[in-house]
């Protein structure tokens, strides 16, 4: 009976935490962090403006002593509007889980400022560990990585993606809308 809800219980965890209801946004950034390492992420996420405890997929690819890896975790996603400006916050979960490699990671949290017509201004990274530092904490300037059609779309969500991904599908539907 143990092993059985064992079982059940790592099945639910692992499908949990790589699901989201809904598809809405796909973006990619990059940054460079303090550690001089560059970082690439994909954010998959729900409609943050209709969803009240929205929740979106982040992976997060960077290249640490010759390896490439990629982790993935769970974001809350919420929003403020500003003075004609537009505060979407990242705040990521307390773990992350290993997609390609091993180590250990803590998760980013994201701040990204859009005018109304969805032009980036500002984005800024921080880990877990960065913000514990208080008024020293250092923000990492983050650039946003233009897609140019939807087989770039689709050559990016590859890059972080592959299709025994639970999202995977989901994902190339989504990229195909742009078609």
């Amino acid at each position: 009976m143990k092993l059985l809800m064992f079982i059940t219980f790592s099945f639910l965890t692992t499908f949990s935490f790589s699901q989201i209801q809904n598809i809405e946004y796909v973006d990619f950034y990059t940054w460079t962090g303090a550690d001089k390492v560059s970082y690439k992420v994909i954010i998959v996420s729900e409609d943050f403006a209709e969803i009240e405890d929205a929740k979106s997929v982040v992976r997060v690819k960077y290249n640490l002593e010759g390896n490439s890896k990629i982790v993935e975790f769970i974001s809350d996603v919420s929003y403020d509007i500003n003075e004609g400006l537009v505060e979407i916050y990242f705040l990521g979960g307390e773990t992350a889980k290993f997609i390609q490699n091993s180590g250990s990671y803590t998760p980013d949290n994201f701040v990204f400022t859009f005018d109304f017509e969805g032009n980036l201004i500002d984005a800024f990274q921080a880990d877990h560990n960065e913000l514990k530092k208080g008024d020293d904490t250092h923000f990492a300037d983050m650039e946003a990585i233009s897609v140019e059609s939807s087989n770039h779309l689709r050559e990016s969500i590859q890059e972080f993606f592959s299709s025994s991904d639970s999202l995977y599908r989901d994902l190339m539907t989504y990229a195909s809308q742009f078609d």
